[in-house]
């Protein structure tokens, strides 16, 4: 039996990386900042902002902040505070794109964003006669973003330390609990274990685990010897060694690399599919949108304009082999879904939904946030809901909370 561990956003904020959609908004006004106060330029344009200063006042931004304004104290203005600052200025015209202005909007109301949802409401806008931008500008808004995401996220992967988390590891590779796979699955998971009690070969795969640190300290070369005439028996008192995964599958949505560092070397149980690209070929990152199951998506798809599916996510899935191999791995064997640091929205829902109703799913196990005497498991399953059709599995394949833990923070190494 096999795991598939989906790793999310949360799972890169767990080791104390700012890459949350907040963070990266924030920097990015930051940097637009930086450049109107430290260059001589009279226009920019980036793809979501224009930034015009007006030729009767100054030659430039720079000698604008010099001579015609207080530098000090724009310094200490935040990004987004600069920019409405200078809109009323009189002395500057700033146009944001609609789908900038969007994203702001969300941030004021609900105090956070997700981008890729917001993408997909103004994909299904542009349609609107009297819509405030096209299907074409979105596109290029999106692609413009994108670009400064990439950007972002590089810099957050050079400055951060990137430190495994010995407590996350364990839970990545410990033995499947009995207690968390579905009713409908109990019988046969349970013939399945009880059958490798009888072989001695699970030596082998404990020997992988014990080179990687885990059950360092049984003798194995003991056990070899010592239970050879009895060694179901021994194995049924210690059942944990049976239900340790055969492999491992590290599904990561993130763009960042920190999942890669949980596959060790040479053991051959674990591998990391980057299912979106990654920051090293940002022409391989997946960005935009994944819910085939919304009602909408089929006027979409029947509007035989392909720039409204640019940027779906299954179809931009093909461009490479990782989702094959995803689902050659979840074909391959009987799997439990632990979720680290996935919220599991919408904008992954067509993926999501494959492998959560997929006959081969025992259990899905989502490890959830803890802040102070609350948490959001309830948010994780009320989002996982939202991808069985089949409500009665949904209910027999999600482990509750009873046996569910929050995720190892960093704090925790």
């Amino acid at each position: 039996m096999n795991r598939i561990v989906l790793i999310g956003n949360g799972f890169d904020l767990a080791h104390g990386l700012k890459t949350s959609y907040a963070d990266f908004i924030n920097w990015y006004w930051e940097q637009l900042k930086e450049t109107i106060l430290h260059t001589n330029q009279t226009f920019i344009n980036d793809g979501l902002i224009t930034v015009q200063l007006l030729p009767r006042r100054a030659s430039g931004f720079l000698y604008y902040f010099q001579y015609g304004a207080s530098l000090g104290e724009a310094v200490n203005w935040s990004g987004d505070k600069l920019i409405d600052l200078l809109s009323r200025s009189g002395d500057f015209e700033i146009e944001q794109t609609a789908f900038l202005e969007e994203i702001m909007k969300n941030i004021a109301e609900k105090k956070w964003v997700d981008i890729e949802r917001t993408y997909y409401n103004l994909l299904k806008e542009s349609r609107k006669e009297h819509s405030t931008i096209t299907v074409e500008e979105l596109n290029i808004q999106l692609q413009a973003l994108t670009n400064k995401l990439c950007e972002y996220l590089k810099d957050v992967e050079e400055n951060s330390a990137r430190e495994i988390n010995n407590t996350i590891k364990e839970k990545i590779y410990e033995p499947i609990k009995l207690q968390d796979i579905a009713i409908e699955s109990t019988r046969e998971s349970t013939r399945y274990f009880n059958d490798r009690c009888a072989k001695i070969h699970i030596l082998n795969l404990l020997e992988k685990y014990q080179k990687i640190g885990i059950l360092k300290n049984y003798d194995l070369e003991m056990l070899r010897i010592s239970y050879k005439d009895d060694f179901g028996h021994y194995m049924q008192r210690d059942y944990k060694f049976v239900t340790l995964p055969e492999k491992i599958l590290l599904v990561n949505f993130n763009y960042t690399n920190i999942a890669d560092q949980y596959v060790l070397e040479d053991q051959k149980i674990a591998s990391v599919i980057h299912i979106h690209g990654t920051l090293d070929e940002p022409e391989s990152m997946i960005f935009g949108y994944g819910d085939e199951m919304d009602k909408n998506y089929m006027d979409l798809s029947d509007l035989d304009d392909n720039r409204y599916l640019k940027n779906i996510k299954s179809h931009r899935y093909l461009e490479k082999s990782k989702y094959r191999e995803l689902l050659q791995f979840a074909n391959s064997d009987k799997f439990q879904i632990y979720i680290m640091g996935h919220a599991c929205g919408n904008s992954d829902r067509t993926l999501l939904n494959t492998l959560f109703e997929h006959d081969n799913c025992v259990s899905i196990k989502p490890f959830f946030y803890q802040y102070g005497s609350n948490d959001n498991y309830n948010d994780i399953i009320q989002n996982i809901s939202r991808h069985f059709p089949n409500r009665q599995k949904f209910r027999d394949r999600v482990v509750n909370k009873t046996y569910c833990e929050p995720l190892p923070q960093a704090s925790a190494n």
